[in-house]
């Protein structure tokens, strides 16, 4: 009879809101969840941040500690002016996070909003 190993991964993980305002060391935070996931057996963890209260540059220095485990999506809020697209792109292009987090209830936008859209294409696109 085979023994079947199982991966446990995190997929909601968020840095506290105010981390990044009260100027927590981000690479403290990455150690505490490298941590935490080695001593309760979680293969990934999923970093999430809610912009604007966590920057895709706060999240990338807390998956910096390590990649392999850490994972770090980005977030931005859905704009007329494309400026959430082109952040998108550097999150996901130039920092290298891999996956999109949006929150319309805290980050005050409408699903049927067509900036909702847009950002949402780029991000099926990247």
């Amino acid at each position: 009879m085979a023994i079947q190993v199982q991966k446990v991964i995190d997929v909601h993980v968020h840095p506290p809101l105010e981390a990044e305002e009260k100027g927590i060391n981000p690479r403290v935070i990455g150690g505490e969840l490298l941590k935490w996931a080695i001593e309760n057996g979680v293969s990934r963890v999923v970093v999430l941040p809610i912009a604007p209260y966590i920057s895709n540059d706060y999240v990338y220095k807390i998956v910096e500690v390590d990649p392999r485990v850490l994972i770090g999506f980005a977030s931005v809020v859905p704009n007329p002016h494309d400026r959430a697209v082109r952040e998108l792109k550097r999150a996901i292009l130039d920092l290298g996070l891999k996956g999109l987090k949006l929150h319309p209830g805290l980050q005050g936008f409408c699903l049927r909003n067509p900036h909702v859209w847009r950002v949402l294409w780029a991000a099926g696109e990247l």
